[in-house]
């Protein structure tokens, strides 16, 4: 079983898992020094050798069932969490994910989906320092409440494939979609920031570098702008589209009681002030949206 850490009665008490491949980042692991002075009681379980990660995932699920905790919360070896996660549990929520990005073929993308016809699609504007409820969330950084995993048949966390052997659907939308079948929601807190480390290819970031050089020339020359006069923006990325080829609007919606600001979604979102452990204040009031 994990270390467990007694803190505050009054506070959730919260199981933290660990799924692992044998190491873990260095900001991860300073996160959990950081947890060592937390107000709330916990129980830090990395299951070791046990792979692939769906069967990590499964066994601490396992673990959490006994252990009488009133959370779980996931923590994948290659992310890493700013401001206090274990806030969350004080939202009573059935499952919340971080707000977090995931690397795909045409670029990054934030993991906040929506279900239409066309299957999942990303949620193309979402208010910071929000409660959004999504169809699905990457598994990341994610927190579970008991209710639901009780409720819940094994395994929890599975990849499906086609009868050609390709992977049809991931971990997380696998679970996801046990949830929502469940009767149960899912929300991303937009004022939770993590942090996704992963390996890239620097020459495809490299081209996407001069792909900016090159459309910033071509608009000195066919505008007559001067190059020092064109603000720096991060390398443009292909745009998501949907079934059609039409590009779907790529903006987040920032509002915290004051006109609406359209930022690129490729521009991080605000953090949250730091709070008091156990406090759900923050200086924006919280909003729960429904997309």
């Amino acid at each position: 079983m994990g270390t467990f850490i007694p803190k505050k009665k009054d506070l959730p008490s919260i199981f933290v898992g660990l799924p692992n491949m044998g190491n873990l980042r260095t900001e991860l692991v300073m996160n959990t020094w950081n947890w060592l002075s937390s107000d709330y009681p916990l129980e830090i379980y990395p299951p070791i050798n046990v792979r692939p990660i769906p069967a990590a995932r499964n066994l601490i699920t396992k673990k959490f069932l006994e252990s009488g905790r009133d959370f779980l919360l996931m923590i994948d070896a290659d992310m890493s969490i700013a401001g206090n996660i274990f806030d969350l549990a004080t939202l009573n929520l059935d499952v919340v994910g971080a707000f977090a990005v995931m690397m795909k073929d045409d670029g990054p993308m934030a993991s906040i989906m929506q279900k239409t016809d066309e299957g999942y699609q990303v949620i193309q504007e979402v208010r910071a320092n929000s409660v959004v409820e999504v169809a699905a969330t990457g598994t990341g950084v994610i927190m579970i409440a008991r209710r639901v995993l009780e409720k819940l048949d094994p395994p929890y966390f599975e990849y499906t494939l086609t009868e050609e052997g390709l992977l049809e659907l991931g971990q997380d939308f696998y679970f996801c979609e046990k949830v929502k079948a469940a009767g149960f929601k899912i929300y991303v807190h937009t004022g939770i920031i993590s942090s996704h480390y992963v390996t890239t290819d620097l020459t495809r970031v490299f081209e996407l570098k001069n792909q900016l050089i090159r459309t910033q020339k071509q608009v000195v020359c066919e505008e007559n702008i001067k190059l020092e006069d064109i603000p720096e923006a991060p390398p443009e990325v292909k745009p998501i589209t949907d079934t059609t080829g039409n590009a779907i609007k790529d903006t987040i919606d920032v509002t915290h009681d004051e006109p609406a600001v359209s930022i690129p979604a490729s521009a991080p979102l605000a953090k949250t002030e730091p709070k008091e452990p156990g406090s759900n204040s923050t200086k924006a009031p919280l909003k729960i949206i429904k997309v």
